[in-house]
């Protein structure tokens, strides 16, 4: 039993997950749509994302969401049938439709189940009803009548009352009567012969149907033109049923659905017991014309589309390009994987690398004693090898750790989209980049910068719909979140349209809140003035706010993106919006730094490279002092220095026996500035695995974290950026004082 209780646990979970993210795409669908009416294939889109949540729901007992999902499906099928038009505020609703049955399907995943829906819920798809009902005003009272009394033969179709199917049956029978001109037409689109398509080509989606129909045709051909037996009925039925099963494979439910009432009439005459008369085929035929004509419309569409496909791949033949991007493309296969089991994965991998760096000390050790031995050259070429396989694991478990950057993004549009709702603004979200493949561990950490963000950009950076309307934009504001990858950076974006940010404003508040002179302010650029909001304290916020304010808090946002060595950056134009970029440096799963081995006092340091400038010898004539500081001259340049042992409050050893060696200056930088360490001794590259400390020594300074040397040896890794702004936080204008300087 426990075993079954874990294969539905497992089951449930699968569908919440593929669930969530398919109704993720739903508002740009349904927006695509609404803009572009003749686009069926988005609405088609929307619709099937919600039937399969109905579907999964019902099949899991799931009731209040099978329900909610089917409200919602009853819109979509009326609008892609041409039944509604999407009007603006009953795109809203269904939008807002979406994000709750998201939230639903949240709640049930947490263990939060109820068989009805909330007040909510209720009043939810009450609006969308209403909405509904007002798109369909151009509709007649009969044409409205005759929609709803075909609503109530669908739903008679999934009763479990017998004689639900014969009501529905009836229903639909003087629904047809009653349809006048538009049955009419129809009815005679009915009467067109199988003659009239033979020989055509027919498409469903992008499958080729055109063989299926060519039998179904020649076998109702064969039933006229001669005297009417049970084979050649069955013939008929086989063919019928082989183009119902590829509508199915083709997701075309309306297509099939016609197929499906042919073969049911069929099936009545075939399995009669008495001698019908084989004319009552034509019941059959009667549903069949309409669809025909529909996939032979496909197929044109799709000659022409190829014929322009062939027209502009012949003028790129001699693209390689080209030629890839027309190979066909293998699908890609997920697997999930418990994160404990991952996590398991990169202990082992940094085990390899610390098994390395022994191995290499064993090396090292076994050449000092036996430089010529054949042994240790075997050992030696070991060690490379061993050295490059573990460099690829560590780029296979950088692989496995990523994760699409949409799990992170996708809670956004809703909370914006409620925020606005509650601040009397309205708000449409565009997600770019969903697909960003980013570290796990950085979608959790910027989790809370970007929820801060977004509060912001729904509270003071998207103004009300009579102050959009009064400079002559949209009512309803925009707000774009996009993330993309450089070789070495992940950079998210934050856009919106809204009124953007007054350099003069952000001055003013300023130097009333006495965070700036008046002298200071008048120097400042409007760059410079807006990057004032990162100032701690600072505030545009007229009024408290229980959501935020434009600038409230960015002071800590800023400082928890640079805690990831990354940056925050901002452009605004008044009256056109403003955009926030975090740039910040893609995250390895095992932390294995690439560094300089540096000996300082006896003990030996890792200064990562990706930080290091230029490493020089100093002598006296390079060491200056400004301002009783010192500072080194490098070509003319200079930069604030000392030694490691002072960056680490550290007293210099009195007894060094290297005091006499010529101090070597590490020129390091971040994007706090540019700093020289001077170190006793560089004793080479090394590559090691970093074990953070901070948690077990949460007040250790300048220090990054603990590596593992070959013999058992202990190593500290510097955090250089913290190095650099311990050094800087009294900054001096080097330059300005160069003629001062004392040598």
């Amino acid at each position: 039993m426990s075993n079954e209780n874990s294969q539905t646990e497992e089951l449930l979970a699968e569908f919440i997950d593929e669930s969530v993210e398919g109704l993720q795409d739903l508002p740009d669908l349904l927006d695509a749509f609404r803009q572009d009416p003749a686009d069926s294939d988005s609405i088609n889109k929307v619709f099937r994302s919600v039937h399969s949540v109905k579907g999964g729901a019902s099949f899991l007992g799931l009731m209040a969401i099978k329900q909610f999902a089917h409200a919602l499906e009853n819109a979509l099928d009326d609008a892609r049938n041409g039944k509604l038009d999407i009007t603006e505020e009953l795109q809203r609703s269904l939008v807002d439709g979406f994000d709750m049955l998201g939230e639903m399907l949240q709640q049930v995943l947490q263990g939060e189940t109820s068989p009805d829906l909330s007040p909510e819920a209720e009043e939810l798809l009450n609006r969308v009803q209403e909405q509904a009902a007002k798109a369909q005003g151009d509709l007649s009272p009969e044409e409205c009548l005759l929609n709803e009394v075909l609503a109530l033969a669908e739903e008679m179709d999934h009763s479990d009352v017998p004689q639900a199917l014969d009501w529905a049956t009836k229903i639909r029978a003087l629904a047809q009567t009653a349809a006048g001109d538009e049955e009419e037409e129809a009815a005679a689109t009915a009467d067109a012969s199988p003659q009239q398509f033979i020989g055509g080509a027919f498409m469903l989606g992008k499958t080729d149907a055109t063989e299926a129909v060519a039998k179904l045709l020649q076998s109702f051909i064969a039933i006229e033109e001669h005297n009417y037996d049970k084979a050649k009925a069955a013939d008929f039925l086989a063919a019928a049923k082989q183009l119902q099963q590829l509508t199915e494979k083709a997701g075309e439910a309306e297509h099939g659905e016609a197929i499906n009432k042919a073969i049911t009439n069929l099936k009545m005459i075939v399995d009669s017991p008495f001698d019908l008369d084989g004319m009552l085929l034509s019941t059959s035929w009667e549903n069949l014309p309409p669809v025909l004509t529909a996939l032979q419309t496909a197929a044109t569409a799709e000659t022409e589309a190829a014929a322009d496909r062939e027209k502009a791949s012949s003028k790129s033949a001699d693209s390689s390009e080209a030629s890839s991007e027309n190979s066909p493309k293998k699908k890609t296969r997920f697997l999930r994987v418990r994160e404990e089991n991952v996590d398991e994965f990169l202990d082992d991998v940094a085990s390899l690398f610390i098994t390395g760096e022994r191995l290499k000390d064993v090396q090292q050790r076994l050449s000092s004693e036996f430089p010529t031995h054949a042994v240790v050259e075997e050992l030696r070429q070991i060690n490379a090898h061993f050295g490059a396989q573990t460099s690829n694991l560590q780029q296979s478990v950088v692989a496995l750790r990523k994760v699409p950057i949409r799990g992170l993004f996708s809670k956004f549009p809703r909370m914006a989209r409620s925020l606005a709702a509650d601040l009397g603004k309205k708000l449409d979200v565009h997600l770019v980049g969903e697909e960003t493949e980013v570290d796990k561990s950085l979608t959790e950490d910027l989790d809370a910068p970007l929820s801060h963000m977004v509060r912001n950009v729904c509270d003071h950076g998207i103004d009300s719909p009579e102050e959009r309307v009064a400079r002559g934009v949209n009512e309803v504001g925009n707000l774009w979140m996009k993330c993309e990858t450089t070789r070495t950076h992940v950079i998210i974006s934050i856009q919106d349209d809204g009124r953007g940010i007054d350099p003069e404003k952000i001055r003013s508040i300023a130097i009333n809140k006495g965070l700036i002179t008046p002298a200071q302010a008048a120097a400042m650029s409007e760059q410079e003035s807006i990057e004032l909001i990162f100032l701690p304290g600072f505030s545009t916020a007229e009024t408290v706010s229980d959501i935020s304010g434009r600038g409230v808090g960015m002071d800590v946002v800023r400082t928890a993106v640079r805690d990831h060595n990354g940056d925050l950056k901002i452009e605004s134009t008044l009256g056109k919006g403003t955009t926030f970029h975090l740039v910040v440096p893609i995250q390895k799963a095992v932390i294995v730094v690439d560094g300089l081995l540096v000996n300082q006092d006896g003990n030996r340091y890792v200064v990562p490279f990706e930080f290091i400038r230029e490493i020089v010898e100093l002598d006296q004539e390079n060491i200056k002092t400004v301002q009783g500081r010192s500072v080194v001259s490098v070509r003319g340049e200079l930069f604030a220095a000392q030694s490691l042992s002072e960056v680490l409050g550290d007293a210099p050893a009195t007894d060094n026996a290297d005091s006499d060696r010529t101090p070597i200056g590490v020129l390091v930088s971040s994007k706090g500035g540019n700093v020289c360490l001077i170190v006793e001794q560089v004793l080479g590259q090394r590559k090691v695995v970093v074990n953070d400390i901070r948690e077990t020594l949460p007040t250790t300074q300048c220090v990054g974290g603990v590596a593992q040397l070959g013999a058992g040896n202990l190593s500290l890794v510097l955090s250089v950026p913290d190095i650099i702004e311990s050094m800087c936080s009294d900054k001096l204008d080097f330059q300005r004082d160069e003629e001062t300087a004392d040598v």
